[in-house]
């Protein structure tokens, strides 16, 4: 299932190649193909990065609206998407340094972002207690035997 036409952010296509997912060249998931290639990504600018995190962001957004409609499916494949976007976010903070300005940008995002990961997690954990307790085992006890005196 796709989200919104969404993929794994960056796609290149390459004669006979495997797929693989790459910043910046985004095509929606039914057009991936053996003729798709993900691999490493070009340095980012700055620009690029903090678009990351904006689309970490949406994402995010997207997995409370999951949660609230308890489309945990939904959710998984949003926490798939949101991975992707933080194996970039770690190569590119490897590549290029943030001045004082985009650091800030970067706060807002990350704490706009764990809001919502607390907001999920409000929403979910209760849904994860009533599945442990029904995939428990349960005790079959069975009636004590008469005691003989």
């Amino acid at each position: 299932m796709s989200i919104d036409g969404a993929c794994a952010p960056w796609v290149y296509r390459t004669e006979g190649k495997t797929p693989r997912c790459l910043p910046d060249k985004c095509m929606p998931v039914a057009e991936h193909n053996s003729d798709t290639v993900f691999s490493e990504s070009p340095p980012m600018p700055k620009r690029n990065i903090l678009s990351v995190y904006d689309d970490m962001l949406q994402v995010s957004h997207q997995m409370v609206e999951a949660a609230q409609r308890q489309d945990w499916d939904a959710l998984n494949e949003l926490e798939a998407v949101c991975a992707t976007y933080v194996k970039q976010i770690q190569v590119a903070k490897r590549q290029t340094e943030l001045g004082s300005q985009e650091i800030e940008t970067k706060v807002a995002y990350l704490m706009k972002i764990l809001a919502d990961d607390r907001r999920i997690r409000d929403l979910s954990e209760p849904w994860m207690v009533e599945l442990a307790k029904m995939m428990a085992p349960r005790s079959r006890t069975r009636p004590s035997a008469p005691n003989r005196d």
